[in-house]
């Protein structure tokens, strides 16, 4: 089969890719299926065993696929047993006050990033939002945007794990880095969510007792979790002679489960289902399949491609491929995946750019309009896309700027 054009080859992936999306194909079948076509039309069949070689034989990979499997385990753990709803109630009971409800349960739920998880806060937010006076739209934004400040900085984000291992970085570092944009978030946020034009006074009319027990036990697994994973990185990783490096996380994680699993007393049978349902297997895939589009990219002669994408500046090249891929699917995970196959032959994937690439993969998530929670709550608040635009494009755009402002002095 004679080769084709590698910039043609790419375009038609793209366009395979998109066309998969739409018909709503599992994301690991669309990586497999827009890898394989771009090195065969690319590169032809020869260049699979050395894709191949470099995927099985990465540590890279099995870190990958090993963190988010147990991630995912984790997250459906917390489902599973009625902690995360638990968690929810309890903090609401705790923090009363109407500003501070309304930007923390979503955060602390943001913990657990599960499908539709916005629908989970959203009831909270619409109750804080109409006491204080908020209008429809408005509670969409805070609902949305401080759910999701916590994956700018939360070493657990399945994506945020991905940039690591994909660009060979330290999730710690790049977690660092990150650190000022997240506090620029919430400061963005709270400013564009609650003018100052509403007076109030007092706390707000929240049904229940607090039970500081109960919001110890739901909160534990996660802070034990992090805290392992933190403090024993220096001395598990890549120390072993073992297929995985970042230790330290597999060990946080598993340690996690265990807990959440012996505090709730989940059965044999219950675990079990949950360590063979659909979300860690999908994740898993995920993560393979990522590093098997990175290795198709690497295989192939993309200099076609860079001649002209070389002329623009890296800032740029960092800022808009990830958020368009992001912007026009409404999955950050692809979007990370995709620009860094595509830019890692560009620009040299240090902390700062690898944070970049999340970064702006992650905004053309949060404001796509296919954007699962963003379209959730908006139906949930009884508004719609165009109305919380008003305020979450702003919030979007001075974001990107403050990173932008803060990334050229770092």
């Amino acid at each position: 089969m004679a080769r084709v054009n590698p910039c043609i080859s790419l375009l038609v992936g793209m366009l395979v890719l998109v066309v998969l999306l739409i018909r709503k194909a599992p994301l690991w079948l669309i990586f497999i299926i827009t890898g394989t076509l771009i090195a065969i039309l690319a590169g032809g069949l020869q260049v699979f065993p050395g894709v191949m070689e470099r995927v099985i034989y990465s540590t890279a990979t099995w870190d990958l696929v090993t963190i988010m499997f147990l991630i995912a385990v984790f997250v459906m753990l917390y489902r599973e047993t009625g902690f995360v709803d638990q968690l929810s109630k309890e903090l609401a009971a705790l923090l009363q006050k109407p500003c501070i409800v309304s930007m923390l349960v979503p955060a602390v739920l943001g913990l657990l990033p599960v499908p539709g998880g916005a629908l989970m806060s959203a009831p909270v937010v619409d109750k804080m939002g109409e006491y204080i006076g908020l209008s429809r739209a408005r509670r969409a934004f805070v609902n949305v945007w401080f759910r999701h400040v916590i994956f700018i900085v939360y070493p657990l984000s399945t994506v945020l794990v991905m940039t690591a291992v994909m660009t060979g970085n330290s999730i710690w570092d790049i977690v660092l880095i990150q650190i000022p944009v997240a506090l620029a978030m919430i400061v963005v946020g709270y400013f564009i969510g609650f003018p100052r034009k509403k007076q109030y006074s007092g706390s707000a009319p929240i049904a229940g007792k607090r039970d500081n027990k109960a919001l110890a036990k739901t909160m534990l697994p996660i802070l034990v979790t992090i805290t392992i994973a933190v403090s024993t990185s220096w001395i598990l990783d890549y120390r072993l002679p073992i297929p995985v490096g970042r230790l330290s996380m597999i060990v946080g994680v598993l340690t996690g489960i265990i807990l959440l699993a012996s505090t709730a007393r989940l059965s044999l049978n219950r675990f079990t289902k949950v360590l063979i349902s659909r979300e860690p297997i999908e994740l898993a895939l995920i993560g393979f399949t990522a590093m098997y589009m990175r290795s198709v990219f690497e295989s192939i002669d993309l200099s076609c491609v860079t001649t002209y994408l070389t002329t623009a500046n890296t800032w740029v090249l960092l800022v808009s491929v990830p958020m368009f891929f992001s912007l026009a699917v409404g999955i950050v995970s692809s979007g990370v995946a995709l620009s860094i196959s595509i830019l890692g032959a560009i620009v040299e994937l240090n902390v700062k750019n690898a944070s970049l690439i999340y970064l702006s993969a992650f905004m053309g998530y949060l404001g796509s309009p296919l954007h699962l929670c963003y379209v959730y709550t908006v139906k949930y608040m009884k508004t719609t896309l165009i109305e919380g635009y008003k305020y979450l494009v702003p919030a979007i755009a001075l974001t990107m700027l403050i990173t932008l402002l803060l990334y050229s002095i770092l």
